[in-house]
């Protein structure tokens, strides 16, 4: 099975400008230490590794100090209480019916209203007005019927 010939992917174009850069690095720092002696070569990386560990032991030393005060402060993260719908004791079933009756005769009047012209255009003229006006009372009348079982 042949593979077909792709275009080189974005890490491998990356890679190759990483690399690119090195080298240009590579060779300027060649270019200005050419004519520098052993002895100054080795004076100069002794400076670097020095400056490098100091620099790191100082950071590895602050982490446990008092010099970062906010950023060690703990705090802890309690979850929220999910608690079931509270509802008064005298709620009975009354209140269920008398809703839904309500939700049942405007649904009755708002199909009442598609069946002429001009209640269709004073159907139309209300959902513009009242954008998600419907599907509020969908979710209304659905949360009653998961709130009341019965």
């Amino acid at each position: 099975m042949k593979k077909k010939s792709r275009s080189p992917s974005v890490l491998s174009t990356i890679s190759g400008k990483v690399t690119e850069v090195q080298r240009n690095c590579l060779n300027f720092l060649n270019r200005k230490t050419r004519s520098w002696t052993q002895r100054q070569q080795k004076c100069f990386l002794f400076t670097v590794c020095l400056v490098m560990g100091g620099l790191s032991t100082l950071t590895l030393s602050g982490i446990n100090s008092n010099a970062y005060p906010g950023s060690t402060k703990t705090f802890t993260i309690v979850a929220p209480v999910i608690r079931s719908p509270i509802s008064p004791n005298d709620i009975t079933g009354n209140i269920y019916y008398t809703d839904t009756l309500v939700f049942n005769r405007f649904r009755k009047a708002l199909d009442s209203l598609q069946q002429t012209p001009e209640g269709r255009k004073a159907y139309e003229d209300f959902v513009l007005q009242h954008p998600g006006f419907l599907d509020s009372l969908s979710n209304a009348e659905d949360l009653i019927k998961k709130t009341f079982h019965y």
